[in-house]
C-alpha cells in the first residue's frame, strides 16, 4: 500500500510532516498578503468558475484555508498577481527544496529510522511474528491441558496462523514450511538473536548469519531473495559447532 513511498529518500513520517508544514507555511504567507474580508463565508461547499483565475473549489465543513486547498490541488479564491497553476508550481518547487534539505540532514538525525524493505528488516519482522506465534501456541496448549480447548482445535489454529506468516515473509516457491511444531520458550527471538554478518551472494540474494544469545545459543544462516521488490526468506540452516550444517524448515 505504501510502496510508492520507496522512491522518496526520506522516512514516510518525515515526508508527511514536511508536507503539512509546507502547506501551513503557504497558508500563513497567503493570509499575510491577502487578509480575508469581514463577512466572507467561512464554511459550506462553494464551487465556482472565476474567469481568468480558473476553476476554484472550497472544501465542505471547516473554514477553507489555502494550506488545505494546496494539499488538495484546488484553490478557493484568486491568488493576487497569478493564477492557481502558478501557486501550485511555486508550492511544488518549495516542496522539492524541503525534500533535498531533509535528505541532506538525514545522516545527522538523532532519531532511529527503520530501513524499509531490506533483508534485515524482513528477517527481524519474521522473527518477531514467529516469536509471538510460538507464545500463542504455548498458551493454547495450556488451555487444551486445562480442558477449555481441544488439542485438535489448538493445532488447527496454530497451523493456520503459521501458514499466514509463511505466506507473508517466505518465498512460496523456494522456502520449505515446517510441520506443525513450536518451542517454549520460543526458538525465535528478534531481540536475542544477533545479526553478526551479511553478504550479497547475487544482486537479488543475500545471506545473513546470526548468533543466538539464549537457549542453545545456536548459529543460523538465513538466505533471502528479492521477489518482485520484496525481500523474502528462502532458506534457514543451523551451523553446528562440529562444522556440520543442517538445513531446516522455517
Amino acid at each position: 500500500m505504501w510502496r510508492w513511498f520507496l522512491w522518496i529518500p526520506i522516512h514516510p513520517v518525515i515526508f508527511l510532516v514536511a508536507f503539512i508544514a509546507a502547506g501551513a507555511l503557504v497558508e500563513y504567507l497567503y493570509e499575510q498578503q491577502n487578509p480575508r474580508p469581514l463577512g466572507e463565508e467561512k464554511s459550506g461547499l462553494d464551487l465556482r468558475l472565476d474567469g481568468s483565475n480558473g476553476t476554484a473549489c472550497r472544501f465542505a465543513g471547516k473554514r477553507s484555508r489555502i494550506g488545505r486547498e494546496v494539499a488538495g490541488y484546488a484553490f478557493s479564491r484568486p491568488y493576487a498577481g497569478g493564477h492557481s497553476h502558478e501557486i501550485l508550481q511555486h508550492y511544488v518547487q518549495q516542496w522539492f527544496d524541503i525534500i533535498l534539505l531533509l535528505t541532506a540532514l538525514r545522516p545527522l538525525s538523532i532519531f532511529p529510522i527503520e530501513q524499509m524493505n531490506t533483508p534485515e528488516s524482513a528477517l527481524l519482522s519474521f522473527m518477531k511474528e514467529m516469536n509471538s506465534w510460538e507464545k500463542r501456541c504455548a498458551l493454547r496448549t495450556e488451555r487444551s491441558i486445562a480442558g477449555t480447548m481441544s488439542f485438535d482445535e489448538a493445532k488447527a489454529i496454530g497451523e493456520a496462523e503459521y501458514l499466514e506468516i509463511f505466506r507473508r515473509y517466505c518465498s512460496l516457491t523456494h522456502a520449505v514450511p515446517r510441520e506443525f511444531h513450536y518451542s517454549s520458550p520460543p526458538d525465535y527471538d528478534a531481540h536475542g538473536e544477533e545479526i553478526v554478518d551479511q553478504k550479497n551472494l547475487f544482486p537479488d540474494i543475500v545471506e545473513i548469519l546470526t548468533q543466538q544469545h539464549y537457549s542453545h545459543k545456536k548459529r543460523h544462516r538465513y538466505r533471502l531473495g528479492n521477489v518482485s521488490g520484496e525481500w523474502r526468506l528462502l532458506e534457514k540452516t543451523i551451523l553446528l559447532s562440529t562444522g556440520e550444517e543442517l538445513v531446516t524448515a522455517l
